[in-house]
């Protein structure tokens, strides 16, 4: 749905950005997610978040710079969640309530010197922890990076 309503916004509109909207299950998956696309003919962007196969806000969002799309091609959220996963428990394995609380796909954000890799960056928090950063390329999954804070 997100795809159709941004194509009927803009046929040039480009996925730069997708976010879990309310916190994920075990398995990566979220009752709502947030698209985000650009359109460079318009020099606009605009946000639609899709609930259950429909669109339930649509609205323009005020980005200042026309940020890059998405690669072809990327890994399902449970996917790489599954890979993200394994790392941080190698990291925080004693460390109580350790649970997702966003993950997002983008390019070039979180990932210092190659702005052209699409990736996923999955955030866990615990109890008493800095959150955990896991950046995941989103074609391989494999794990690029990961930092505190």
């Amino acid at each position: 749905p997100a795809v159709a309503a941004a194509r009927s916004w803009a046929a040039d509109a480009e996925l730069v950005y997708l976010e879990n909207d309310e916190p994920l299950g075990s398995t990566g998956a979220a009752p709502r997610w947030s698209f985000l696309w650009y359109s460079p003919a318009l020099e606009a962007s605009r946000v639609y978040s899709v609930r259950d196969g429909r669109v339930v806000v649509a609205e323009m969002f005020d980005l200042k710079f026309a940020a890059p799309p998405l690669g072809e091609s990327w890994l399902d959220s449970d996917a790489a969640l599954a890979v993200a996963d394994e790392r941080a428990k190698s990291l925080l394995h004693d460390a109580p309530g350790l649970h997702v609380a966003h993950m997002l796909l983008g390019r070039g954000a979180f990932q210092p010197g190659q702005a052209d890799l699409t990736t996923w960056t999955i955030v866990y928090e615990a109890e008493g922890e800095p959150s955990l950063f896991v950046v995941v390329d989103a074609a391989s999954g494999r794990v690029c990076r990961t930092w505190r804070g």
